[in-house]
């Protein structure tokens, strides 16, 4: 079993600034990530996201986006920009690692992975909400003879031109892929 003060599961944005504050501090951490890559979820979703706030509050601790970035940095600079941080504060990720099972044993927390156990004091989750969508079944849905897609699906517009889209959702990635449709020709 491997022991360290703190288990951080998730390597997106929070995940990243709790490992960061924690190495400032010299308090070891493990941070634990499912996916290859750190800010899996920025890497993978529709092309034309941005940060829906500005640059200047949506920044991790210790590190403000460059001044050369956009207002709204779109989703590769975002992605730039979490490898930068990453380097910057000497952040490794055991990525490929699914955690299985957490639970309170003595005093402490023990962790099972899909390639190890863990022992530690404290236990961050920071996985995020992201990786399971939530598609509402409704009466008549399999008569439908269109596509229906969730956002975590969706790249980009170029396949709906000149297609009729119904778009369910208004929050910021509603909008944001109401814009990109109209822009690609739905």
């Amino acid at each position: 079993m491997i022991e360290t003060d703190t288990i951080i599961v998730g390597a997106g944005p929070a995940g990243l600034s709790i490992a960061a504050l924690l190495g400032t501090k010299n308090i070891p951490y493990i941070l634990l990530e499912k996916e290859e890559k750190i800010g899996y979820a920025w890497r993978t979703h529709y092309e034309r996201l941005h940060l829906h706030t500005v640059k200047q509050y949506s920044h991790l601790p210790m590190m403000e986006f460059p001044n050369d970035y956009p207002r709204y940095v779109p989703r590769d600079l975002v992605v730039k920009y979490l490898d930068a941080y990453a380097d910057k504060f000497k952040i490794e990720a055991k990525t490929g690692v699914i955690v299985k099972n957490i639970k309170k044993k003595d005093g402490n927390w023990e962790i099972v992975t899909n390639s190890d156990s863990y022992r530690s004091k404290r236990v961050v989750i920071a996985a995020g909400y992201n990786h399971s969508p939530k598609i509402p079944k409704w009466k008549g849905q399999e008569k439908f003879k269109g596509k229906i897609l969730h956002s975590k699906e969706y790249r980009n517009g170029k396949e709906f031109k000149g297609k009729k889209v119904l778009l369910v959702g208004a929050g910021n990635t509603g909008g944001e892929l109401a814009i990109d449709l109209w822009e690609n020709g739905a």
